[in-house]
């Protein structure tokens, strides 16, 4: 196993990493004839990267070197859609067993594998991390993988200790000048043979080899290759000082021992700044919500799952609010949400309705059978249009007509039958007899404004989650969200979970918890709804904007998690953000009850 036995400290480790990677002024620009060591200093000794839209390990990737292998790291990630993820470093020294790096920063007192900026391993939808850290083997690893979309990881890699002089500035600061390695041969059992200007001692029993190096560094990088070139490890060393090293081994050893600091030289001129680079050529453009069909359907009788083939390459997902619209009958409509749709072949279903709900992605209009569909996303609901005006006169009419209502221009509307528990007296009045009203049909003062505004503006988000199965759901399992098309206030939150499967004996019990995450796409902003995990007790729990209140089904809301989020803005995606299960629930339900503003 190849094995730094002394890391750089943490002021100087930062300074190589900052060296080899960018310019430390500025972003890397372009100069004219450039030197050798500057070409050499901006390009990575190592570099590789991983592709995932879920959880996944990236096969390890080979840093086996006779020479300097590569003992620091930038590791970035980005994720598209709506995915997020937590991405970890590690390393190996047989490609079999795997480590992360540890994310302790490193210090004097902390040495490596430590973390020199950044964080691992690292969550989100972006993240980064500058690592000193090295093992025969090096990979990412996937995990808590949540949404959808796709992600990317890029890592590269610099050497450790060089005797190369420093290079030019780019734009900003250059290099020092290094100090030339120490590299002394040795056999325990018999000598050393140490470079001019350095001494050396061995001794037997223990096994020990002493080089007094001159370097002026307490903490050099010291790798050790014996006789066949393979890297070997003390097994103790010190105590050191800045000229001095002692190293200690298991029993007999012979090989050669390279000792070297990175001590930073004084701060080079400043290069002149590069020339603009050209401007990249567009990307091409992304997929829309379009396309046609030449499947042969009718409005109001085409209704239930319903498969047709549409055109390759759209940007329809399940839930999108699909609307068909006859080319050649522009008021013949079929409205309906997309179940499935495959944009490499256009094979797409939906579910198609006759009665028409806006708020629900259903129904349809004119009539006949057409076969020349164009296909367009519905459009969402407008606002509430203000409130009529006008005046007019009432024309009795006569018994058993209702009054008419003649507006201006004489517009009448009516006259309507009245019989059973009302009539109208030949004068034009109207009566209803005291037992038409009872508590049996309209309970007195039953439904007021505030009643009517609850009704008609309320919501509800629902979430399900079910094995179908007794097998007990894993925290993956529990996922999922919905968009909310108006601008809203969150009221309250429910959680159900139990087990059982459908046609069976439902139960509700058990103890899973969740947390909810509000995404506003526009703004690409991100916020948690609850103010913790919200579990359910004996399979259902609520919780409303303060502690203890009464949800909507009589029962005590949650007496220490609340809705800490309420706003909702038009077009936001809640979803479940966290999830943890008490592997007994099979199923899992979580409702969100909010009013439209």
């Amino acid at each position: 196993m190849n094995t730094l036995r002394k890391a750089l400290s943490y002021c100087i480790m930062a300074a190589l990493v900052v060296w080899v990677f960018h310019s430390p002024r500025g972003p890397i620009q372009t100069i004219a004839n450039p030197p050798a060591v500057l070409a050499q200093s901006i390009t990575p000794d190592c570099s590789f990267s991983f592709s995932f839209t879920n959880n996944s390990t990236q096969t390890g990737q080979s840093n086996v070197s006779s020479e300097t292998p590569c003992v620091n790291w930038r590791m970035t990630f980005t994720t598209t859609g709506y995915l997020s993820a937590t991405v970890s470093f590690q390393t190996s020294p047989d490609n079999s067993t795997w480590t992360s790096v540890p994310n302790t920063p490193c210090s004097s007192t902390a040495q490596p594998p430590c973390i020199l900026q950044g964080a691992n391993p690292s969550t989100g939808q972006q993240g980064m991390a500058y690592m000193a850290a090295y093992g025969n083997y090096v990979r990412v690893n996937v995990t808590g993988a949540n949404g959808y979309g796709a992600g990317t990881v890029r890592v590269y890699g610099a050497k450790g200790a060089s005797a190369s002089g420093g290079g030019s500035g780019i734009g900003g600061g250059g290099g020092g000048t290094g100090t030339a390695p120490v590299v002394v041969g040795f056999n325990t059992a018999s000598g050393c043979t140490p470079p001019s200007g350095v001494t050396c001692s061995v001794t037997a029993s223990p096994a020990t080899l002493t080089v007094v190096h001159n370097l002026g560094d307490a903490l050099p990088g010291i790798v050790i290759y014996d006789g066949s070139g393979n890297q070997v490890a003390p097994t103790a060393n010190g105590p050191d000082t800045a000229s001095t090293a002692i190293l200690t081994f298991s029993g007999p050893q012979s090989g050669n021992a390279k000792i070297s600091t990175l001590a930073m030289g004084p701060q080079g001129a400043s290069g002149a700044n590069g020339t603009n680079g050209t401007n990249g050529t567009n990307g091409t453009n992304g997929s829309g919500y379009g396309g046609n069909s030449s499947n042969s359907l009718t409005p109001g009788t085409t209704s239930g799952s319903t498969a047709i083939t549409a055109t390759a390459g759209q940007a329809y997902v399940v839930g999108s609010c699909l609307q068909l619209t006859s080319a050649g009958a522009p008021s013949a409509y079929i409205i309906g949400p997309v179940t499935a749709y495959n944009a490499g072949t256009g094979a797409l279903t939906f579910s198609a309705t006759t009665a028409f709900s806006p708020q629900t992605c259903s129904g349809s209009g004119g009539s006949g059978s057409h076969t020349d569909w164009a296909l367009s996303l519905a459009g969402a609901v407008g606002p509430q249009g203000p409130s009529g005006t006008g005046t007019g006169t009432v024309n009795t009419g006569s018994s058993p007509a209702m009054a008419q209502y003649q507006g201006a221009g004489s517009t009448t509307v009516g006259p309507a039958t009245i019989s059973g528990d009302a009539t109208i007296s030949s004068g034009g009045a109207l009566t209803i007899s005291s037992s038409a009203v009872t508590a049996g049909k309209i309970a007195p003062n039953a439904v007021g404004n505030a009643a009517l505004a609850v009704v008609q503006t309320r919501r509800t988000c629902v979430i399900d989650n079910d094995t179908q199965s007794s097998t007990a759901l894993t925290a993956a399992q529990i996922s999922g969200g919905c968009q909310i098309s108006f601008a809203a206030t969150i009221s309250e939150v429910d959680v159900w979970g139990g087990t059982g499967v459908t046609g069976g004996t439902l139960s509700t019990t058990g103890s899973s918890s969740v947390n909810l995450q509000k995404f506003t796409p526009n703004g690409g902003s991100l916020a948690t709804l609850l103010s913790g995990n919200l579990a359910t007790s004996s399979g259902y729990a609520c919780a409303l904007t303060t502690t203890s209140g009464t949800c909507i089904n009589g029962t005590t809301s949650s007496g220490s998690v609340t809705v800490s989020t309420s706003a909702l803005s038009a077009g936001d995606w809640v979803r479940i953000s966290a999830a943890s299960v008490d592997s007994v629930q099979t199923w899992y339900r979580v409702a969100i009850v909010y009013t439209v503003n």
